[in-house]
């Protein structure tokens, strides 16, 4: 990630919080010139912050798995009903129509069955041709 992209983020996430980190605070690095990095008290209510600021990301993710879970439950339920509905109507059709649906069935049997069982040439066809052209 980049550091824009980074700070975008940061702010996004300061925006959602009543307490959250000034942009000073957060770019604060250990050993810097920093008040809230360098006196005790301020280091423990930022901690606090911090640590209030995971829960409430944690809390969001959860939320946000939660909501994942239900749409992919939705669409697996969909997904089944359409199968299911799919199935019934080709059982329809095949009471409907069984000599088309038999014929159907052989021909698709026929292509699988020489797609299955044809030669396998160990030469390519170029190789196999050049036997059946006249040479000069």
């Amino acid at each position: 990630m980049n550091e824009s992209r980074i700070q975008g983020a940061a702010s996004a996430l300061s925006a959602h919080s009543k307490d959250a980190l000034s942009p000073e605070e957060l770019s604060a690095k250990p050993g810097g010139h920093s008040s809230a990095a360098t006196s005790g008290g301020d280091a423990e209510g930022l901690q606090g912050r911090v640590q209030a600021g995971a829960e409430r990301a944690g809390a969001a993710i959860s939320d946000a798995a939660a909501r994942v879970s239900a749409t992919a439950s939705d669409l697996g339920a969909q997904a089944y009903d359409r199968a299911t509905r799919a199935g019934d109507d080709a059982v329809q059709v095949v009471r409907d129509q069984p000599f088309a649906s038999v014929l159907i069935g052989a021909a698709i049997g026929y292509v699988l069955a020489f797609l299955i069982h044809r030669p396998r040439y160990s030469e390519s066809r170029a190789q196999r041709w050049a036997d059946y052209v006249p040479r000069r």
